[in-house]
């Protein structure tokens, strides 16, 4: 049994996490921040060659994989997803109909996904990665770049016939309107995006489906009353990787009995917060 799978991953850096045309990018709750896309390929398919607009959650992949092995999805334990083995193979309808993106009281935002309905409140970072940001070889707004329809991949994955709706791969958004940028104030109230009818999130419908935005708005209160308190640690000066070499790496270990302590031989007589810190020998990288 085969079945290869490559999904998108990708950092907040200086590519500015672009995921063009959609809007926004990482770490926002707009579609260029939770939109992702991926293949799938596999002998195991029963409908091969086409692209795929099933809704799916990251989480689905765990029970997705181990009912391909032939694992009986009933048996795992309080699963985070659901299995979209059939829709995938067979091109079935998605069982996931709905997606919490995310919700957090400390920055104030929060989004939900139900069907082609999306509700957004608050943003990150002061709304300054709100927009619609195109690489500097797209000169329209609206459109991918063709080229990468030309590319060596895109002609391997097009042999021996591209699939019939290969156009889908290509997300269209239109012409932007003049009051894209500003039709949706989500720190001030809920905004409504369409995202079949409008990918890129150009056109806040709240005003005109109040009964819409309030269905959400009970689902999203629903959702956060189950939530668990954010176990979030104050930022640990010791962690900086300027004391290892420049490296990225565990700054603590635990003990048998649970007691944390810090791998840098002084750093457990030296307060978290004390300003020794910066007097504090570096180690050099051939001690690492």
């Amino acid at each position: 049994m085969r079945v290869f799978t490559l999904f998108c991953v990708s950092g907040f850096d200086l590519n500015y996490a672009n995921n063009f045309p959609l809007r926004g990018v990482k770490d926002t709750l707009w579609e260029g921040g939770v939109r992702g896309v991926g293949f799938i390929w596999s002998r195991l398919l029963k409908n091969m060659h086409r692209v795929s607009n099933q809704m799916m959650h990251i989480t689905d992949w765990l029970p997705t994989l181990y009912e391909a092995a032939g694992g009986d999805v009933k048996k795992l334990i309080k699963p985070d997803g659901v299995s979209l083995w059939s829709a995938l193979s067979e091109d079935a309808p998605s069982p996931r109909t709905e997606m919490l993106h995310n919700i957090d009281d400390v920055r104030h935002i929060a989004a939900l996904r139900s069907g082609d309905w999306k509700l957004r409140l608050g943003h990150t970072y002061g709304g300054n990665w709100d927009s619609w940001y195109a690489p500097p070889q797209v000169d329209d707004d609206s459109a991918a770049p063709l080229h990468l329809f030309r590319s060596p991949l895109s002609k391997i994955l097009a042999q021996p016939t591209p699939p019939p709706n290969w156009s889908d791969v290509v997300i269209s958004c239109g012409p932007k309107p003049a009051n894209a940028s500003s039709n949706c104030q989500p720190t001030r109230t809920a905004c409504l995006f369409n995202i079949r009818d409008d990918p890129c999130e150009f056109n806040n419908v709240a005003a005109s489906h109040p009964d819409k935005v309030q269905e959400l708005m009970g689902w999203l209160a629903a959702y956060n009353a189950t939530q668990v308190k954010p176990a979030n640690k104050p930022i640990d000066p010791k962690s900086n990787p300027k004391y290892y070499g420049y490296v990225w790496t565990w700054w603590k270990t635990l003990d048998e009995d649970g007691k944390e302590s810090y791998i840098q031989e002084g750093f457990n007589s030296i307060p978290a917060s004390s300003k020794n810190m910066n007097k504090f020998q570096k180690p050099k990288t051939s001690d690492l």
